[in-house]
């Protein structure tokens, strides 16, 4: 069972079983057929064809600037696949401490979460907007998952996140390593401009502004970011 669903790409279901049961409202730009619709069970509704009420750029800006903490747990995985369990990100942690709140992968390689040799599930949330992040043999994640994809396999989700859980660090600190190198240089303040110089088009800027444009899940949206970066707040 899932707590629920932010799907801003397609969802299909590759999950042996019949059907999967999703608890909270839940929202999915596109299912991958017919019969995939047919296989969720929403108990808290759900929201078709209008992206996800999520700023990802925003949770790219938080991976990339989120400071570790007894709480926070930050892997620079790079482009390397691997395969992670609980364990290790509690060896570090001060005693007493337990698991940390959240994980969080800043580079590309992709995360296969599993359960620990003794059985134990997966107990953090996961942070990894640049990855592809899967579930093998793993019995359930007790936080949410964000990625760029998420296969949970036959995996439940229960969803319970410990909010606020960390601090962001000043510019000259961002993390340098993975895919937040790339995403430092593109969102420095020295470069925090809008792409459209001039009044006519700095008018069309706050327009998006002004009528909450600058994240849709859309074309118009995808534009927004890019040409007018300051005024819709995409760099700091």
């Amino acid at each position: 069972m899932y707590g629920g669903l932010a799907v801003g790409g397609k969802l299909r279901d590759t999950a042996a079983r019949k059907s999967t049961t999703v608890g909270l409202a839940s929202y999915v730009n596109e299912f991958e057929d017919s019969s995939t619709a047919q296989e969720f069970i929403f108990h808290g509704g759900v929201t078709i064809g209008r992206g996800i009420p999520i700023d990802f750029d925003h949770l790219k800006y938080l991976t990339c600037t989120i400071q570790s903490s007894d709480k926070v747990f930050v892997v620079h995985q790079g482009s390397k696949a691997d395969l992670y369990d609980q364990s290790m990100f509690n060896s570090d942690l001060s005693a007493g401490s337990g698991s940390p709140s959240i994980v969080v992968f800043t580079g590309k390689g992709k995360v296969s979460l599993t359960s620990t040799p003794g059985g134990r599930p997966f107990e953090s949330s996961v942070l990894a907007p640049f990855a592809n992040v899967e579930t093998v043999n793993l019995n359930s994640i007790n936080g949410i998952v964000v990625a760029k994809s998420f296969d949970g396999g036959d995996s439940a989700l229960h969803g319970r996140a410990f909010m606020p859980f960390g601090t962001c660090s000043t510019e000259k600190q961002w993390h340098s390593e993975g895919e937040c190198k790339a995403w430092a240089e593109e969102n420095s303040s020295s470069d925090c401009v809008d792409n459209w110089s001039s009044k006519k088009k700095q008018k069309k800027c706050q327009r998006y502004a002004r009528k909450s444009k600058c994240f849709l899940d859309t074309k118009i949206g995808a534009v927004a970011r890019k040409k007018c970066r300051k005024t819709c707040g995409v760099c700091t």
